[in-house]
């Protein structure tokens, strides 16, 4: 998520913290909330786990920031659709005129370009 604008509300910060002390709770992951990709580790440490407790947290944590980040849903692992070995067209997706994988090796979908270089979450 390029945008932090969340993190100035104070409320949001004690959101970001009770999801941190849970990650160090159940995985003994010390997670920091100045990494860069902070909120999309959260979103893969909701899947790894399947903690309703995270969950919810996680989910709290991301109502301070949807109106910036539209994957506030949280992603199981069972529902991840996995890449087949064949590519096919209907593997593929058009975007600006260009045709790209449509999930990557890990299973991620193709979400638009960053930087002219695709992007899989």
């Amino acid at each position: 998520m390029s945008d932090r604008g969340w993190i100035l509300n104070p409320a949001a910060i004690a959101a970001a913290k009770a999801c941190i002390l849970i990650v160090q709770e159940e995985l003994g992951v010390k997670l920091r909330l100045s990494h860069p990709q902070f909120i999309e580790l959260l979103n893969e440490y909701c899947e790894l786990t399947a903690s309703a407790k995270l969950e919810t947290a996680y989910l709290n944590l991301m109502s301070f920031a949807e109106a910036k980040n539209k994957e506030s849903k949280v992603r199981r692992k069972s529902t991840v659709l996995q890449p087949s070995t064949k590519t096919s067209n209907s593997d593929r997706v058009t975007f600006k005129g260009k045709s790209y994988l449509r999930y990557d090796q890990s299973g991620r979908e193709f979400q638009g370009l960053y930087r002219g270089g695709a992007r899989y979450a």
